[in-house]
């Protein structure tokens, strides 16, 4: 006998997965759009004039790189298990 409860985790965590494929499989079809966005992120290049934090901004283009690839990464594996 099937408990709808169950089913109803086990939907939700494939749907989960199905999800993370497709932001997986976006990332990696069209790298450099996202990969703008980290970029953009990880360099705080819009944050405030004398902001007392730049100092955690980050302008190297292999650690931009290093960083997107390793949230591929996660996603794909978070698919992967997921589903």
């Amino acid at each position: 006998m099937s408990h709808p409860l169950r089913l109803l985790q086990a939907f939700t965590v494939f749907c989960a997965g199905l999800y993370g494929l497709f932001v997986f499989m976006g990332n990696l079809m069209d790298y450099d759009s996202n990969y703008q966005f980290v970029k953009h992120v990880l360099s705080m290049d819009t944050t405030f004039e004398g902001n007392s934090l730049m100092w955690r901004a980050i302008d190297n283009t292999a650690i931009h790189h290093i960083a997107y690839i390793g949230l591929i990464i996660a996603e794909g594996i978070f698919a992967a298990l997921a589903l």
